[in-house]
């Protein structure tokens, strides 16, 4: 579990990344949250990152990822239907 102050310093750096977009950021973030099992955490991040940029196959699949790991099978089924939609061929979904 990090603590504040770190959770500060990483979304620090995640914002003074030079050429990282909003999406790229949240998508870090959410990563992040996720490999310490803070899936509510990164749920909220991939939600933001889908609210900017909603048809990308990236941010579906993490949030499905994420949704997967917390039982959320309904949601996460969605995520991924969506993304295979866009990209059949996709890998990552």
């Amino acid at each position: 579990m990090l603590t504040r102050g770190r959770e500060t310093a990483s979304l620090y750096q995640d914002i003074v990344k030079p050429r990282q977009t909003p999406v790229m950021a949240h998508i870090s973030r959410g990563v992040q949250y996720d490999e310490i099992g803070q899936h509510e955490l990164a749920i909220d991040e991939f939600l933001a990152a889908k609210e900017l940029e909603p048809d990308t196959v990236e941010v579906l699949s993490h949030l499905a990822a994420a949704l997967g790991a917390l039982g959320r099978f309904v949601e996460a089924d969605r995520a991924i239907d969506k993304a295979l939609f866009l990209d059949p061929m996709s890998v990552q979904a």
